[in-house]
């Protein structure tokens, strides 16, 4: 199983570029900024690209400053190569970040590498200094922390390591990082 939705809801950055083509087809790209909790903090910026009728709307509606709400998937490249004629894909890798106390524990003892993991938290790129470079660097993660963050073991992975499927260390598992959700420190109100 693989899921892979993001929500945002933030301000356009920009007009759209849109394109048409002959095939009839239409694109168009903008970029997105999104606040942080923080008004002191820099907005995470993304890039768009919509197609078909909702990328007619944006051209209509969308200006420079619009408040807007999107569903949508994180692109994935994929191709067909040249030699075998095989599809291949381009596996997107996410950084994962937890805060929950409990849920971290519960993440070293059972998460494995290549375990199947569904995960809902703050996408957040932040900003820090290569050492040995002196240069500004970028990362964007998947914070998990608060009430509206969850990770959830699905199960085994390539290795073997992961969760199995006996019901009851699932179950127990879930409970756990439930306990720990239900026990932070932020309120939502």
């Amino acid at each position: 199983m693989e899921i892979n939705t993001i929500n945002l809801v933030g301000r356009a950055g920009r007009e759209p570029d849109v394109r048409y083509f002959e095939s009839g087809s239409i694109v168009a790209n903008f970029t997105l900024a999104v606040n942080r909790r923080s008004r002191d903090e820099e907005p995470d910026w993304f890039n768009l690209e919509i197609w078909g009728k909702q990328a007619q709307i944006a051209a209509d509606y969308v200006k420079k400053g619009s408040l807007i709400g999107i569903t949508g998937s994180f692109k994935i490249d994929s191709w067909k190569d040249k030699n075998t004629g095989e599809k291949k894909e381009k596996t997107e890798w996410h950084r994962i970040v937890v805060f929950n106390e409990g849920l971290v524990n519960v993440v070293q003892q059972y998460l494995k590498k290549g375990a199947q993991i569904y995960v809902e938290g703050q996408l957040t790129t932040r900003k820090w200094k290569d050492e040995q470079s002196g240069q500004d660097k970028y990362s964007t993660e998947v914070v998990i922390q608060g009430y509206n963050s969850s990770l959830t073991m699905l199960g085994g992975g390539n290795t073997g390591g992961g969760i199995q499927n006996d019901t009851t260390q699932q179950n127990n598992i879930e409970d756990s990082s439930q306990v720990s959700n239900d026990m932070d420190d932020e309120i939502p109100f």
